[in-house]
């Protein structure tokens, strides 16, 4: 191949593993100039797209690209002119900077492998560096809750992808040490996103099914052991947090659901946002309320991305959601790719999971990357899997 030509598919592919990090790594910036976080971001996110549009010879967008921005801009403007709310601006900003511009430079894209790569190797380059911020007060993270889905759960993301995609053993480690991290220091829901991560990457990509098997057999046995010491193991775990001062919400939280005590209080205010969910979709269910509707009215999301999609677009949302997500694992299923192949499960892992307890759909940018890896063509990939 050209030199040329490889030298400007390695830079679309590090420009857009550059993007997909972007907001972790500079997250210590805008949360020292929190006035000026959205112009910042916005910035450095618009400079990466030029630096593309710049280096590519012909301004062109791929049919992938415009079918998925058309389709969401178009639910976006029917609900801005027939179900106008205070959220929907918000909501726009988001899918600019979290959907169409990512998902562009998506379409740039000619081989994923080394897109993975280098998204991988950045999410683990940072992890590292944020191991030390907890300890620092989350100055640069501000708080727990980004400090776990913004740099630890992306960082097992990465090491996932060098394990399964590239056969990298050795990432095993920095992964445990990740996941531990996010134990005590993020919350439940991130730790359970990648445990659940973990184990359904390793359940998925292990190709020797009786070693599979007696690992998964082996980790069951080892679970009915330890589960009734585990309270003992986590109250352990947090007497040395308090004693090197270390608040840790996370283990807190496990140790109270685990002894039954308050456990309420753990749960309360999630169900109570679930329940206002269901209560509005049962309200208007065929249609739903209109996009940005659950935050302009309570000030937040419901927590779900189902629910969420409930909510705005009723049951006819649910349903398409429903089968967009049953044609894309589909897709993945039929992939010769396996690097694509693996590279789009673990995607997919990465937004579900934690879609399901916490963050917000508009503003995770793996949810709208997904839907560009399953249904972009990526001709220049396929025709190294045939070469090799």
């Amino acid at each position: 191949m050209d030199k040329n030509k490889t030298k400007k598919t390695g830079n679309c592919e590090r420009t857009l593993a550059t993007y997909m990090v972007l907001f972790a790594a500079l997250k210590p910036i805008t949360t020292s100039l929190p006035q000026h976080s959205t112009l910042i971001l916005a910035a450095c996110a618009i400079m990466l797209v030029l630096f593309v549009l710049f280096s590519s010879k012909t301004l062109s967008f791929s049919m992938g690209f415009v079918s998925i921005v058309f389709c969401v801009f178009m639910f976006l403007l029917a609900d801005v002119l027939f179900r106008p709310n205070s959220s929907q601006s918000e909501l726009l900003y988001n899918f600019l900077i979290y959907g169409v511009l990512p998902l562009f430079l998506l379409s740039k894209v000619e081989d994923v492998k080394q897109l993975a790569y280098a998204y991988a190797w950045l999410t683990v380059i940072i992890g590292i560096v944020y191991l030390v911020d907890p300890l620092n007060s989350y100055k640069w993270s501000s708080n727990y809750m980004t400090f776990g889905f913004s740099a630890m759960l992306p960082a097992v993301c990465g090491c996932l992808i060098m394990i399964h995609m590239f056969e990298k053993k050795k990432f095993w480690c920095p992964m445990l040490i990740f996941a531990l991290a996010s134990l005590i220091f993020a919350n439940k829901g991130v730790f359970l996103s990648e445990i659940a991560m973990i184990a359904t990457a390793y359940i998925l990509f292990t190709k020797n099914s009786t070693k599979r098997f007696l690992i998964i057999v082996a980790l069951l046995i080892a679970m009915f052991y330890i589960y009734p010491i585990l309270s003992a193991i986590l109250d352990f775990a947090a007497a040395i947090a308090d004693s090197l001062s270390i608040d840790s919400y996370a283990l807190d939280t496990f140790s109270v659901i685990l002894k039954n005590t308050n456990s309420n209080s753990v749960y309360d205010s999630r169900l109570d946002i679930w329940k206002i969910a269901f209560d509005l979709f049962s309200e208007n269910p065929f249609l739903g309320h209109g996009a940005g509707f659950f935050d302009s009215h309570y000030n937040g999301y419901t927590h779900n991305v189902f629910l969420d999609v409930m909510v705005a677009y009723g049951s006819v949302g649910l349903v398409f959601l429903g089968i967009i997500i049953v044609a894309s694992v589909s897709k993945i299923r039929r992939m010769s790719d396996r690097h694509l192949s693996v590279f789009a499960a673990l995607l997919f892992m990465s937004w579900l999971f934690p879609l399901q307890v916490s963050s917000y759909f508009w503003s995770t940018l793996t949810f709208w990357l997904y839907w560009g890896i399953c249904f972009f063509d990526f001709k220049h990939t396929e025709k190294n899997v045939l070469s090799d």
